[in-house]
């Protein structure tokens, strides 16, 4: 008797464990279509800006060799200071728009050669 209720105590945490363990399964999986999900999303935007950049014309100025991490510093602070207005015009204003007023802010804060294409501020700003 006393091995019977020891082999059915045994059964019910083998059962519970299982059951932990097809749940921590699902979470898993759904974590990782997820995170499937924004890959994908990302490599479309970057597709779609990598088109838009080889469309567009390098001026000799935007071409000059800089540091990488100069470079990488510039593009970042270009970036936040995009991002930040395009936020501030969206409150005012329609997307497509906002857009085109953060990215003209760009441009006086930064030189001509610091714009993007609508193509490339829909890729970014998306």
């Amino acid at each position: 008797m006393a091995s019977m209720q020891k082999a059915e105590k045994k059964l019910k945490k083998a059962k519970k464990k299982l059951q932990n363990s097809a749940e921590l399964i699902a979470q898993l999986q759904a974590e990782l279509e997820q995170r499937n999900a924004q890959i994908d999303g990302l490599q479309q935007q970057l597709a779609c800006l990598s088109e838009a950049r080889s469309t567009t014309k390098q001026t000799p100025q935007a071409k000059a060799p800089r540091s990488d991490e100069g470079l990488k510093r510039q593009d970042w602070k270009r970036f936040s200071f995009l991002r930040d207005r395009y936020e501030f015009h969206l409150t005012k204003q329609s997307k497509p728009k906002a857009r085109l007023s953060a990215n003209q802010d760009l441009i006086e804060a930064f030189g001509e050669t610091s714009g993007y294409s609508p193509d490339e501020l829909e890729c970014i700003l998306s």
